[in-house]
């Protein structure tokens, strides 16, 4: 098992939790602003609107995209997509094995997504001043 770090510097580090070892790092455009994991790979988004993917494993990277806009909150991911909410206010849906853009929504106007948080089949968005809920 392992346990990732993203740092204000831009660095992805990734640690055994058994003996704290670092297994391996990157350094990416811009200060990380979250990280995700689905287990296989990790993604990182930055505040330069950079969005990356690595092999958890190995470190080995698999993509990266430019979303057009800062981002400040965490990726989320269901192995399948990640989604980013960009400063914005735009939603990007990335294919997670490719790295390709696959839908985008304009969710607010101009006002920065500041979190993601799937619950009961629901999928909410938190702006300055708003929360958006996506459902089924």
């Amino acid at each position: 098992d392992e346990v990732f770090v993203g740092t204000d510097r831009g660095w992805v580090y990734a640690f055994s939790m058994a003996d704290g070892s670092q297994w391996w790092s990157a350094q990416v455009s811009g200060p990380i602003t979250g990280l995700a994991n689905d287990g296989a790979r990790l993604f990182a988004a930055a505040s330069d609107g950079s969005v990356y993917a690595w092999d958890a494993a190995t470190g080995a990277a698999l993509w990266a995209l430019n979303a057009g806009s800062t981002i400040s909150g965490p990726p989320l991911t269901d192995g399948s997509f990640v989604l980013i909410g960009t400063d914005a206010g735009n939603a990007l849906y990335i294919d997670a094995a490719s790295g390709v853009e696959a839908a985008e929504r304009r969710l607010s106007l101009g006002e920065p997504i500041l979190s993601v948080a799937p619950a009961g089949g629901w999928l909410f968005l938190r702006t300055g001043s708003n929360i958006y809920g996506i459902g089924p």
